[in-house]
């Protein structure tokens, strides 16, 4: 193979606009549509063929210059319709040419050969020139990245390994606990061969011969991503988009890999916010819309209480400690934070008309904790593994039940209980 379009797209004309549509499994995919001219069409129709870069340079410019004698030259520049032709030139037919192939790319219509994307002019993926290599450590695991330094979320920053870029990153020897996230093309995105192990509208997890393979259905620019077993290696088919929306889905994408490998070595995301209190953090989980954030910022505001993350915290032991650790997901809040804490206590929150904390039976502390966490559950091993940490936590920390109003009254009554509680 060189460079071809992929199966599942088709050209339909639309009144009198032409438009790549996708088909079948594509539509499941939810893959967008592209909006062509005519010129499109052709360059379309010539990649139907497998061809080099070269050789589709070559046959596009031949067709440039076949149609230079008519009028219609507005047709020529495969861009959006209604643009003006640009000067015909060997520098502008090559620019043109390259400009549309590399949206088509983009929209992971079209596929090549590591090879052709060596040297196709100006794509992303190159090699050289736009690689970004930097490692990270988030929550004592080393993560090596290799991709462009455009994808990445601003809130990797603080956890850069010694608080600094380092463009060789690559050559670093990993140590101890490690991932490597590797953004390729959705050019080179493989085919989904393997057990499908749950689907739903934002993931897709299938498990393969070597690794698990991760669909995000929902998205737009982010499609898959494969994960070995062993948690060290993880692959995403990206789109090269540097926009928010892109960037974003990228993020998460990277946290479903990260969680995968923190599990794997004893550590949980719990769905919660968190607030440090006595030297220990508390952490507040409830399902979405309760009001966790809302009664960790009551905290915040009566007591001047920090909030270390609004939605998401990482929980793991040490000797038989439990710890709470900071990592750069944080939901829509905006609010997390690079160290490590020793947990003071789960609080399980729940609408209620009057404010009141209640103990709970072992077995739903297990229960209820378990089921607050993010980590993947994809198979009966990973939740057998979660249930035993749920169990762990609730032999070392106090796991309480809080009904409660959105009133400061709320934060009130909970802080009362901890103090109580840490004069025991």
């Amino acid at each position: 193979m060189q460079m071809k379009t992929r199966a599942g797209y088709v050209i339909r004309q639309l009144a009198d606009t032409f438009y790549i549509i996708p088909t079948g499994q594509r539509i499941a995919d939810r893959r967008r549509c592209l909006k062509i001219n005519q010129t499109g069409c052709v360059i379309w129709d010539l990649l139907q063929k497998d061809l080099s870069w070269e050789e589709l340079l070559s046959a596009y410019t031949e067709y440039v210059k076949s149609i230079e004698m008519t009028e219609n030259t507005k047709t020529v520049k495969p861009a959006s319709i209604g643009e003006e032709a640009s000067t015909v030139t060997a520098a502008s037919i090559s620019s043109d040419l390259s400009t549309y192939v590399l949206t088509l790319f983009q929209f992971g219509m079209i596929q090549a050969s590591a090879k052709e994307m060596q040297v196709f002019p100006f794509a992303p993926f190159q090699a050289k020139g736009n690689a970004y290599y930097c490692c990270y450590n988030i929550a004592g695991i080393q993560v090596h990245y290799k991709g462009r330094k455009e994808w990445l979320h601003a809130f990797f920053e603080p956890f850069l390994e010694d608080g600094k870029e380092n463009p060789s990153a690559h050559m670093v020897k990993q140590s101890g606990i490690s991932q490597s996230w590797h953004v390729r093309p959705l050019s080179d995105v493989p085919e989904i061969a393997g057990e499908l192990l749950l689907f739903g509208s934002q993931l897709d997890v299938y498990r393969c011969s070597g690794d698990y393979m991760l669909r995000f259905p929902s998205n737009h620019h982010l499609v898959l991503c494969t994960l070995s077993f062993d948690g060290k290696e993880a692959v995403f088919y990206y789109d090269g988009s540097t926009q928010q929306e892109a960037v974003d889905e990228l993020f998460y994408g990277f946290r479903a890999a990260f969680f995968y490998l923190a599990a794997l070595h004893g550590k949980y995301a719990l769905h919660s916010a968190s607030n440090y209190y006595q030297e220990k953090a508390w952490l507040y989980s409830a399902s979405s819309g309760t009001g966790k954030t809302t009664h960790v910022k009551l905290w915040e505001k009566l007591y001047a209480v920090p909030v270390l993350n609004g939605d998401l915290n990482l929980l793991g032991m040490e000797k038989d400690e439990v710890f709470v650790y900071g990592i750069p997901w944080c939901g829509t809040s905006g609010v997390y934070t690079t160290k490590k804490y020793p947990l003071g206590g789960i609080i399980l929150l729940k609408r209620g008309t009057e404010n009141r904390v209640c103990k709970l039976p072992q077995d739903e502390r297990q229960l209820y904790t378990a089921q607050r966490m993010i980590s993947p559950a994809w198979t009966e091993k990973q939740v057998d593994d979660s249930l035993l940490f749920a169990e762990k936590l609730s032999d070392r920390i106090p796991i309480r039940q809080l009904y409660c109003t959105q009133e400061p009254s709320a934060a009130a009554v909970m802080k009362e209980y901890i103090d109580k509680y840490l004069t025991i």
